[in-house]
C-alpha cells in the first residue's frame, strides 16, 4: 500500500513549517538511495514492521515507535524489511530552525529517534491527509499548524536512539510536574516530590531536570510565581497575604524571587494591571 499527497507551493513564505509531500507506505519494496538527498526535510515515523537506515556506523534496525529525519541535501539510504515491511508515515517538509525545535545535536547527520504516544502522531498525520484530500489554498495555515503541532509533539515525546532511557520516564515526570503545579501553594519538599514520582531524591532531581529543563525546586518556584501573578492582577490582597497563600514562608523572600525572575517587584507588576494610572493597592 502506498498513499501520497503533494501540496502546491504555499502562497505565504512566512510559515514556520509546511508539508510539501506526505503519505503512508506498507510496502516490502519500500527503500531509497539518494546520494544527494532532497530539497526538503524527510521525516519517517515507524508504526510497525522492521527496516534499516544506513548511518556512518553501518545499518541501524528500526521498528515500531522509532523514526528518522534527514535534513535537506543529506545523503539518504534506507529500506524496509521485505518479509516484515514498515508501516510508515512520512513527510517531506520545509521548516525554519527545525534543529533548535528538535534539539538536534548533530544536524549534519541523520537523526534516529524513539517516540512515544503513537496514537497522537497517527491522528495528526491523518489530519494532514484529510486536509490534503480537500485541499484549497485557504487551508494553508491549517496545514502549517497541524504540521507544527506534530513537530512540537515530536520535540516533547522523542529521544535520540542513544538516549532512549529518558523516554520511559517522561510520562511519570510530566505527571509529577502536573501534580506539583496543582499543589504548588502547599508546602512541598523535594523528598515529597520524589516520593510522588516513585524515585529516589537524587534520581528524581536528575530525571526531572533532563525532561522538564529545570530542577524541580525551580519548577515549583515558577508555579508559585505564576499563581502570584494572577492574584496580584485579580485580587485586592496585600503582597504579604499573596506570598503566604502562594506557599512562601516569608514575604521578603517572595519579593526577592519575584524581582529576580520577573524583573520587577510584585507591586510594580500589580500596577501594570491596575485600572487607571494611579491604582496602587496597599501592601
Amino acid at each position: 500500500m502506498r498513499t501520497h499527497w503533494f501540496m502546491p507551493e504555499p502562497g505565504h513564505a512566512g510559515y514556520a513549517c509546511y508539508p510539501v509531500a506526505y503519505g503512508r507506505y506498507i510496502d516490502p519494496e519500500h527503500g531509497e538511495h539518494r546520494p544527494h538527498g532532497i530539497r526538503e526535510y524527510n521525516l519517517h515515523l515507524v508504526f510497525s514492521g522492521q527496516g534499516k537506515v544506513r548511518t556512518d556506523q553501518g545499518n541501524v534496525r528500526l521498528t515500531a515507535g522509532q523514526g528518522f529525519l534527514y535534513a535537506p541535501g543529506q545523503a539518504q539510504q534506507y529500506h524496509a524489511n521485505p518479509s516484515d515491511p514498515w508501516d510508515i508515515r512520512w513527510i517531506h517538509l520545509q521548516a525554519h530552525d527545525l534543529e533548535r525545535l528538535l534539539r538536534l545535536r548533530n544536524p549534519d547527520k541523520v537523526w534516529l529517534f524513539s517516540f512515544s504516544g503513537e496514537d497522537r502522531f497517527e491522528d495528526l498525520h491523518e489530519q494532514l491527509c484529510q486536509l490534503g484530500a480537500g485541499y484549497e489554498s485557504v487551508l494553508e495555515p491549517k496545514l502549517s499548524a497541524v504540521l507544527y503541532e506534530l513537530l512540537a509533539e515530536l520535540a516533547r515525546n522523542s529521544e535520540s536512539i542513544e538516549g532512549t532511557s529518558l523516554l520511559s520516564h517522561q510520562d511519570t515526570i510530566r505527571s509529577t510536574a502536573d501534580y506539583i503545579r496543582r499543589q504548588c501553594t502547599q508546602p512541598l519538599s523535594l523528598a515529597e516530590m520524589a516520593e510522588t514520582a516513585g524515585y529516589s531524591v537524587y534520581y528524581f532531581n536528575r530525571m526531572f531536570k533532563s525532561i522538564m529543563g529545570v530542577p524541580p525546586g525551580r519548577y515549583l518556584l515558577d508555579c508559585r510565581i505564576l499563581v502570584a501573578k494572577r492574584m496580584l492582577a485579580d485580587s485586592e490582597l496585600s503582597v504579604k497575604q499573596i506570598a503566604s497563600q502562594c506557599g512562601f514562608t516569608h514575604s521578603s523572600y517572595f519579593i526577592r524571587m519575584f524581582r529576580t525572575y520577573i524583573g520587577m517587584t510584585p507591586q510594580q507588576f500589580r500596577l501594570l494591571y491596575s485600572p487607571g494610572s494611579g491604582g496602587v493597592r496597599g501592601t
